[in-house]
């Protein structure tokens, strides 16, 4: 499981149906693999205990260059965010945050919006801040993308699981701001590998953003310490090797 279907869209409808879908399929399961530990608490409703593992996301590491330099260049400050957007990755909240810090900055938005109207909205939020973002869209490496930015921010509503964008982000190194929702906690720790602050908090979110603008050393203490998370915990290898465990539990069964 990677994420809380009943909070994955805005159809309520299709919300339960996912669910309804989810649960059948897991009856005829031996093991139900949930990426995070709040993922594993969502699904203790569902299924018995004995049936639930929790295997965390990984992501494949990516080469960095160790030299890599945190400081802005020509002062022209990039904040980056990837996802599927949609209202609950909260991008207009980010947007509404960027404009209230007063930060001179590019938004740099990876990936596509789910509805053309949220697109407008977004867009038009951002024409009535006068903030440069720029629609990216899908990239071939997402990390790539990320490394020509100066901070990764995930503004995330509740709804997600372990997403796999943060992990990215942290394989590279990135400054990370990130809101307090599913899987955020469990993978990395406020002042100490990002600025986690609470979901919905447009104030919070700007003060973040500011503190990350001025401090480069803020910034590359935060992205070397969550490079070093990932690599310990969440690189595709560890991953890999346990749930390649779970299967040879029941082959040699």
């Amino acid at each position: 499981m990677h994420s809380p279907t009943i909070r994955c869209g805005n159809s309520r409808i299709k919300n339960y149906l996912n669910v309804a879908s989810e649960v059948f399929s897991g009856f005829f399961c031996d093991r139900v693999i949930c990426v995070s530990s709040s993922i594993f608490d969502y699904a203790k409703p569902f299924f018995n205990s004995d049936k639930l593992i929790q295997v965390n996301n990984g992501v494949p590491e990516y080469k960095l260059n160790l030299s890599r330099n945190y400081s802005v260049t020509n002062n022209n400050f990039n904040i980056c965010c990837v996802g599927l957007f949609r209202e609950r990755k909260g991008i207009l909240n980010l947007v509404k945050a960027i404009k209230k810090s007063n930060v001179n900055c590019n938004l740099n938005l990876v990936g596509r919006f789910v509805e053309e109207s949220y697109r407008k909205e977004v867009l038009n939020e951002c024409r009535s801040s006068n903030i440069q973002v720029n629609l990216l869209g899908f990239r071939d490496s997402v990390q790539e993308e990320m490394l020509k930015n100066d901070l990764f921010i995930l503004p995330s509503l509740p709804g997600e699981g372990l997403p796999m964008v943060l992990l990215e982000a942290m394989s590279v190194g990135m400054p990370i701001i990130c809101t307090n929702v599913e899987g955020v906690s469990e993978t990395l720790q406020n002042n100490v590998s990002a600025l986690i602050v609470e979901h919905s908090s447009i104030d919070s979110l700007s003060k973040a953003i500011i503190r990350m603008h001025d401090d480069e050393l803020l910034r590359e203490n935060l992205g070397m310490c969550s490079r070093n998370k990932f690599e310990n915990e969440f690189s595709s290898t560890a991953m890999t090797k346990r749930v390649s465990s779970i299967y040879d539990e029941f082959h040699a069964a």
